[in-house]
């Protein structure tokens, strides 16, 4: 197994203080018999073959007894350092680490691969302050440490003086395709919504454009996103509306391009502006709008 890597993506000094290494297990599926089982895996693989999505981040195991060896250590992070420790990685479904983390004089703890395969929380042991949020790479035993942030609501924390221009935005490629499709055509794991909820602010938009088609089909390249039919751009303005009116303190650049010809570009730009823009929620100044 490879060294565990320790990722401080965060402005704060944090120190790995305590190492315990457990005995892990799968997360029990005790309800599920096994003609559900069967059923289940049958229709997760064929659905993989047009939902196609990056593996897991990290197994679903959890703790299982008493830790077989503890370690303290002094491993300082500085902020926004990466470092290779002697530590070995946890053994791939059969093992989970417990890392005590130290900052600012108050301590954090995570487990090496979770019991989810989604990112977690530190648990704050002494009512410490911060919030720091933990993923895992299995592949590289790699843990990096993020500095947690209300993803829904990121902007409200900068100064509204600040250029847009000043910022990294967060963005999807062809940021609609998340439906049933052929695995060239879905990019994208989740919605537009969720996506929004999870901190991305710029979205890249297709759409086809033709004098019988105004209400402009989403696609991806010369193909519909979806093999349940059509989805619509009005429908995607909508779901926007819907996270701006939830987050006023929120802006999303959206590049918006037409898979058609010249004249379908031409047309776009009538079609933005006379069917779905303006209002409140659109910016149609002449100068960088600021945040």
């Amino acid at each position: 197994m490879a060294d565990l890597t320790l990722r401080n993506l965060t402005a704060i000094p944090l120190e790995l203080k305590l190492v315990e290494r457990f005995e892990g297990q799968p997360v029990s599926n005790s309800g599920v018999d096994d003609v559900k089982n069967l059923a289940a895996n049958f229709t997760s693989k064929l659905g993989d073959i047009f939902n196609s999505t990056p593996g897991r981040v990290s197994p679903d195991v959890q703790i299982k007894g008493e830790a077989r060896d503890r370690r303290d250590v002094s491993i300082a992070l500085k902020p926004f350092e990466t470092r290779t420790t002697d530590i070995r990685a946890a053994d791939p479904g059969r093992e989970v680490l417990r890392l005590t983390f130290e900052s600012e004089g108050h301590r954090y703890q995570t487990d090496v691969p979770s019991a989810s395969k989604k990112s977690t929380v530190m648990k704050r042991l002494d009512g410490a302050p911060n919030e720091y949020t933990a993923i895992y790479i299995q592949a590289g035993g790699c843990l990096a440490i993020f500095s947690s942030a209300h993803l829904s609501s990121w902007m409200r924390e900068i100064r509204d003086e600040y250029p847009l221009t000043a910022l990294s935005l967060p963005g999807t490629h062809n940021s609609p395709t998340c439906h049933v499709a052929l695995p060239s055509v879905r990019c994208q794991a989740v919605g537009v919504r969720d996506q929004l909820e999870n901190g991305v602010r710029f979205l890249d938009v297709r759409v086809n454009v033709s004098q019988d088609d105004s209400a402009l089909t989403l696609v991806h390249s010369a193909f519909p996103i979806s093999l349940t039919g059509n989805k619509y751009f009005k429908e995607l303005v909508d779901t926007i509306y819907a996270f701006l009116d939830a987050n006023p303190s929120e802006a999303i650049i959206m590049s918006k391009s037409s898979m058609t010809t010249s004249d379908g570009t031409r047309s776009l730009g009538s079609l933005n502006w006379g069917r779905f823009a303006g209002g409140s929620f659109f910016y149609d100044g002449t100068l960088m709008t600021r945040a």
